[in-house]
């Protein structure tokens, strides 16, 4: 399946093109690229997802993206 991003870069899914998938309303979802940014990984947030945050790690935000997508490379900044 090809989409096309629209004049302000969003991109459209049809829910119906995906064959096993299904969305309804109010359904939410994390989109994220790959290390290297060619993919995007689209996962689905269930009520376990959500509540995972409130629990907390005891580490902070920046670790826990650091543990996830790598350091954030600051050469340059």
């Amino acid at each position: 399946m090809r989409i096309t991003a629209s004049d302000n870069g969003d991109l459209v899914i049809p829910g119906d093109s995906i064959p096993g998938f299904s969305a309804k309303p109010g359904d939410q979802f994390e989109l994220a690229p790959d290390p290297d940014g060619t993919t995007l990984v689209l996962t689905r947030v269930t009520d376990e997802d959500s509540a995972y945050g409130v629990l907390g790690t005891g580490a902070s935000t920046d670790e826990i993206m650091d543990e996830l997508r790598g350091p954030v490379d600051t050469v340059g900044d």
